[in-house]
C-alpha cells in the first residue's frame, strides 16, 4: 500500500529546497539554462514588479477607502440630523404635555379660590348649621331651617 501523503510531502520537500536554492543562486544544482547572476537580476526584476503592483493596489485600496470613509460621515451627519429633528419633536410634545398639566394645576388653584370666595364672601346667603339666612337687599332677612324639610 502506497502512502500517498507521504510522497507528495517528500515532493513538496525537495521541490522547495531546489526553489530555495534555485533564488539564492546555490551551487548545489544542476547547471541551470540561466547563469546564477541572471536569476538574481530577473529575481529582483520580480520584486520589483510586484511591489509596483503593490503600490497600485494600496493606491487603489486607500481611494476606496477614503470614498467609504466620506460616505461614512456624511451617513452620519445625515443621521444625527434626523435624530436632533426627532428629538428637538420629542421635546415639543413633552413641552405641551407639561403646560396642560402646569395649566390643569393654574385651573385647580384658581378653582379652589373661587369656591373659597363663594361659598365665603361672595355670597348673601350664609349657613350657621343647619340653618340658611339670606341678607340681601330686602328688609326683612330670612331665615331657613334646613332641617325641617
Amino acid at each position: 500500500m502506497l502512502n500517498f501523503q507521504s510522497d507528495v510531502t517528500k515532493r513538496y520537500d525537495l521541490n522547495e529546497k531546489k526553489l530555495v536554492a534555485l533564488m539564492k543562486g546555490s551551487t548545489k544544482l544542476l547547471k541551470s539554462k540561466v547563469a546564477n547572476s541572471e536569476v538574481a537580476d530577473l529575481v529582483e526584476e520580480l520584486i520589483s514588479e510586484k511591489r509596483a503592483e503593490m503600490a497600485v493596489t494600496f493606491k487603489e485600496k486607500a481611494k476606496a477607502l477614503i470614498n467609504s470613509k466620506m460616505a461614512f460621515n456624511k451617513f452620519i451627519r445625515e443621521k444625527e440630523k434626523e435624530f436632533e429633528k426627532a428629538v428637538s419633536e420629542k421635546l415639543k410634545e413633552f413641552n405641551t404635555e407639561m403646560e396642560t398639566l402646569f395649566g390643569l394645576v393654574e385651573n385647580i388653584d384658581s378653582l379652589q379660590k373661587e369656591y373659597e370666595y363663594t361659598l365665603t364672601q361672595g355670597s348673601d346667603f350664609h349657613v350657621t348649621g343647619t340653618n340658611i339666612t339670606f341678607t340681601g337687599s330686602t328688609d326683612n332677612p330670612t331665615s331657613t331651617d334646613l332641617t325641617s324639610e
